[in-house]
């Protein structure tokens, strides 16, 4: 669905809004990083456009035929050069509508479904931009054009995404919390996935540890576990496709999720791998509670962080995945009081099992339940380096 609306705004109005962003961006010391449209200012929730977002609304409903929440709005100016590439937007965004609120010499028109939209000042265009993928081209004409954008964006009150309401935030008219720059894994998070040709590999490896020339050297504490394979025991391929595959992939996933924190490693390393057996002498061995935060590395002058951490399961005897997942422990507060671990059991999951890949941060405290059957695990840490501004 998409729809153009003369004039939603009136002229005087559209002008006025637009010189105010202009006004704006000449004094921002901190306009949004604008991922989408590279050096272009950009601005969210302009207490002005979050004041359009409200009015609006009635308008909205009418021509949708829906009750809407409102979410947020977002300002960009668009000068000569820029362009926008083809996407789809976030849940916040099912109904959106774009308003031009002022131009200077040429306009920067939007395409959509094979349709160009070119708006006048004032016009507005009402579409889905979740469903609808929409881009504009590179932005050419005379030299000092440049064109203010408003964009308004509402969820269906009565659809999949209303909790985004205030996109989330406690009303309209207030700034997001800022995205601190963090660097090491801004977040807690468990991936898991399965190894295509896991029983090719089994064999391969299997054969390896029970190959008594090439045992690994066990080292012993709760199971047996050996940090001696560093370059000697994967093949290049499949740590390939157990490691790197794996985490672009999780990288790739939450990366193009709403409202979680994304991962932006500029390069990473394969610290070290090893293997975990359990069962290997003893009835019952598991593994205590840890977490992977060791030292970063200097290589070349760079500095590498410990960033994320595996379990590849090569082989499991037992019924259920055994590895367990919490937060850390935290001081009870007199006016908290109910904080509760966060715990993830992957024995609640039927796939985790057997040539499952759990990645994640190397921050995330994790343990092994006391394994009754026979378990065989290859470990790694990976570290990464990031460009923090």
């Amino acid at each position: 669905m998409f729809k153009v609306v003369k004039k939603i705004i009136s002229t005087d109005v559209a002008e006025i809004l637009g010189q105010s962003i202009l006004f704006t961006k000449m004094i921002d010391s901190e306009p949004e990083q604008d991922s989408q449209v590279q050096g272009s200012y950009a601005k969210y929730a302009v207490p002005v456009t979050e004041s359009l977002l409200e009015h609006l609304k009635p308008t909205i409903e009418e021509h949708t035929g829906l009750k809407l929440h409102p979410t947020y709005s977002y300002v960009r100016v668009y000068e000569l050069g820029h362009s926008l590439k083809k996407h789809l937007d976030r849940p916040s965004c099912e109904i959106s509508v774009s308003i031009t609120l002022k131009y200077e010499k040429s306009r920067f028109p939007l395409q959509i479904e094979g349709k160009t939209i070119d708006l006048e000042q004032g016009d507005g265009f009402i579409y889905r931009g979740c469903e609808l993928e929409h881009w504009r081209d590179e932005y050419e004409g005379e030299e000092g054009s440049f064109q203010v954008q408003v964009f308004l964006h509402y969820v269906d009150a009565n659809g999949p995404f209303s909790q985004y309401k205030y996109d989330k935030r406690s009303s309209l008219g207030i700034e997001k919390p800022k995205n601190y720059k963090i660097i090491g894994f801004p977040m807690e998070c468990i991936y898991w996935s399965k190894i295509e040709n896991h029983e090719k590999i089994k064999e391969k490896y299997m054969k390896r540890i029970l190959d008594t020339e090439r045992k690994p050297h066990w080292l012993f504490c709760n199971v047996k576990t050996t940090f001696d394979m560093r370059n000697t025991f994967l093949d290049n391929e499949d740590i390939k496709q157990i490691i790197w595959d794996k985490i672009d992939d999780m990288i790739y996933q939450i990366n193009k999720s709403d409202g979680i924190h994304k991962i932006l490693p500029s390069h990473s390393i394969l610290k070290e791998y090893w293997l975990n057996y359990y069962s290997y002498c003893n009835d019952q061995s598991f593994q205590e509670i840890h977490n992977h935060l060791i030292n970063p590395v200097i290589i070349k002058d760079e500095t590498y962080y410990p960033s994320f951490s595996g379990i590849y399961i090569l082989h499991d005897e037992n019924d259920v995945s055994n590895t367990v997942f919490q937060s850390p422990s935290s001081i009870q507060l007199p006016f908290f009081p109910y904080f509760k671990r966060f715990v993830v059991d992957t024995g609640d999951y039927q796939d985790v099992k057997e040539g499952s890949v759990i990645i994640f941060p190397s921050t995330l405290e994790h343990l092994v339940k006391p394994c009754i059957k026979k378990r065989i695990t290859l470990a790694f840490n990976v570290f990464s380096k990031y460009n923090v501004k």
